[in-house]
């Protein structure tokens, strides 16, 4: 048989129930789902911007946020090709490309990556390092080349160092490559060859490359 206190404790824990339920349908009736996807509408995107703003092709940007708030975009330009026109083909660029958004405007197009006696950069991955550092993987003709930067002075060729070759044999795909920062700044690369070792392979740097 139960006592007094024991039934008061039952009591306590069935009300207890009843306004955690009913707490929870008054928290429910409130949340309009309308109401939360017009404010989502709310959110007015800004014009398209043109970054490269050239007469020859680019083509294939890849974009990042270091941990200063600044965005990075890099692309692959055809410098010195022909003027593209409406509707042509794309093509195959020569040169790196990079501009930053502070948040208000953007910095000039610069060119900062080209390897002499390689006719093609494209194909661009980047990532941020813990340390701020940009490290970047792209494809040439048939190799897979690396470089890394601050990315306090990313704008600048000379920040960036000698491009190096990574791997050979590219496949040539559009998302043939693409490189990974570890939290411990570890550089991990997957990338994709053709030829008679064709596949998928990783290799990784501890040392920044």
């Amino acid at each position: 048989m139960m006592t007094d206190l024991e039934l008061t404790k039952d009591m306590m824990k069935v009300w207890g129930t009843r306004i955690a339920i009913s707490l929870t349908l008054v928290m429910l009736a409130l949340y309009d789902p309308y109401v939360a996807a017009a404010s989502l509408d709310s959110i007015v995107w800004s014009a398209p911007q043109n970054l490269s703003n050239t007469p020859q092709l680019s083509t294939h940007p890849a974009i990042v946020a270091d941990g200063y708030g600044y965005v990075h975009v890099f692309w692959s330009e055809e410098v010195g090709g022909r003027v593209r026109q409406p509707g042509d083909l794309g093509g195959a660029g020569n040169t790196i490309m990079h501009t930053r958004w502070d948040g208000l405007s953007w910095t000039p197009p610069t060119d900062i990556l080209f390897v002499p006696d390689e006719q093609i950069a494209e194909f661009v991955s980047v990532d941020v390092a813990p340390d701020n550092w940009l490290h970047l993987v792209w494809t040439a003709q048939s190799h897979f080349y690396y470089s890394t930067a601050p990315s306090w002075g990313a704008e600048s060729a000379r920040s960036w160092r000698e491009p190096v070759i990574i791997a050979t044999d590219s496949a040539r795909s559009r998302n043939e490559s693409s490189i990974a920062v570890a939290p411990n700044g570890d550089l991990h690369v997957i990338y994709a060859t053709r030829g008679d070792d064709a596949g998928v392979f990783h290799i990784y740097s501890s040392d920044d490359g």
